[in-house]
């Protein structure tokens, strides 16, 4: 089919491509076009672009007269198969794939010798199921998007929706898709253009903030600083002449004031955490706003924030008045810290990327951590739950649709970090926590 339409419209379908892949900013010496950029891009020349005719390339091909009759039958499947966003709802590497029109809530099992091999559990689709014969299967490339991507591709569907009239419905949805199934085809949510930003577990921008005092009665000062309840002695040198406290208070209380973040935020939490006798990383409500070290007669302050950092500068005066002289203070953001580190080299450093994936062991240190933030992200406040924990908010038919999306985002990222097809333990442990079933993956 492909061949018969570039021989036959090779003008019209080759600059229509190049202006597809440049609308992409693919196609360059810079990014040059991948498989399946061509297969998206392919499939929307031959079943959605309509020639200067009014008819696609695919059903011209359907009617050609010299087909044998099975090939024009394989040929009228494909001309008929519509673009569609699915969610995968379970997947056999390299055979099949069960999917969820996310619009309409159909499930079809289709034949998937290719894109299923990449495909984990809750990947959202945008793709082309062909219907008509005895087992659907996909037609032509599919681009892959992370759960949490969902509700954008809905979003940018509605927009579409909108500035045509089509409505808002699944079926004026569904309308929009084929009116923009040019730009759907390789829709690229916003929030993978967000520049990665990170904020403390309160939502301040990160920083590295530094204080220093000189203390004029060192002793007299480390008692007072002892006393502190929020102050906790980590280490004491062994001549005894360095001390470290801990600044320590409730986790549950900073993410409480804290409002949703933007896309691309990361945040960044410091312990204590320890382990129990079998092996899990154990921490109550508690988070570490900084650490105060007492060297002789100088007083330092290391957190993450500014406001950390006045804070921090407000207790030390609340605590030892006049037993401090006035602090210095020193800013530095993360890209400069790194340049003192290294000396003002440009030494390269890896870099996470979007899609970018590594296999953790089940029993490794990153899936302990990761069980962890579970355990505590259920009871921590959330903002896209009004402020309830998932524990509070499972209870409460409003908020149940935003669980249920955030329990099928740990999932996904669950069955993708082991290298597996299914979340581990500590996830399905998150699901009875919340007494929230989910239908068994079939097998």
């Amino acid at each position: 089919m492909q061949h018969w339409a570039f021989d036959c419209f090779d003008e019209e379908l080759g600059s229509a491509l190049v202006e597809h892949l440049t609308g992409r900013g693919v196609g360059t010496t810079e990014h040059p076009a991948n498989e399946d950029d061509l297969a998206l891009s392919s499939a929307w020349l031959l079943l959605d672009r309509p020639l200067a005719c009014g008819d696609t390339p695919a059903r011209l091909y359907a009617e050609l007269s010299e087909l044998p009759p099975r090939e024009r039958w394989l040929a009228g499947r494909i001309a008929a198969s519509q673009l569609g966003v699915h969610r995968v709802i379970d997947v056999e590497p390299g055979a099949w794939m069960d999917l969820e029109d996310v619009l309409t809530g159909t499930r079809v099992r289709v034949d998937s010798p290719n894109v299923s091999v990449d495909a984990v559990r809750w990947h959202v689709l945008i793709c082309r199921v062909e219907r008509g014969g005895p087992v659907p299967a996909l037609w032509g490339g599919a681009a892959f998007y992370e759960p949490s991507e969902e509700v954008e591709i809905l979003a940018e569907l509605r927009r579409i929706a909108g500035a045509n009239g089509l409505g808002t419905d699944a079926a004026g949805l569904a309308a929009a898709l084929c009116t923009a199934a040019r730009q759907m085809a390789g829709f690229v949510p916003p929030s993978r253009l967000a520049e990665r930003t990170f904020f403390t577990l309160e939502g301040d921008p990160v920083v590295l903030a530094e204080g220093s005092w000189r203390l004029r009665e060192p002793a007299v000062a480390l008692r007072a600083l002892c006393g502190v309840p929020e102050l906790s002695l980590h280490l004491e040198g062994t001549d005894g002449n360095e001390h470290v406290l801990d600044w320590l208070v409730s986790r549950r209380d900073l993410i409480a004031r804290r409002a949703a973040l933007p896309p691309g935020a990361l945040v960044l939490e410091g312990g204590p955490v320890a382990m129990d006798a079998r092996g899990e990383l154990t921490g109550g409500d508690i988070t570490c706003l900084g650490t105060f070290t007492v060297r002789g007669e100088l007083l330092e302050l290391s957190c993450i924030s500014a406001g950390r950092l006045d804070a921090a500068v407000a207790l030390v005066e609340r605590t030892l008045g006049p037993l401090a002289t006035e602090p210095e203070r020193r800013l530095r953001s993360i890209e400069e810290a790194r340049e003192d580190e290294d000396g003002g080299s440009a030494a390269k450093r890896s870099e996470w990327a979007p899609g970018q994936r590594r296999a953790w062991p089940a029993d490794g240190p990153e899936a302990r951590f990761q069980a962890l933030v579970y355990r505590r992200w259920v009871d921590d406040p959330n903002p896209w739950l009004g402020g309830l924990s998932p524990r509070e908010a499972a209870g409460r038919p409003e908020h149940r649709e935003q669980l249920e999306r955030q329990l099928r985002i740990f999932e996904h990222s669950s069955a993708s970090n082991r290298g597996g097809l299914l979340a581990g333990a500590e996830v399905a442990w998150l699901r009875q926590e919340l007494a929230l079933d989910s239908e068994p993956v079939a097998r």
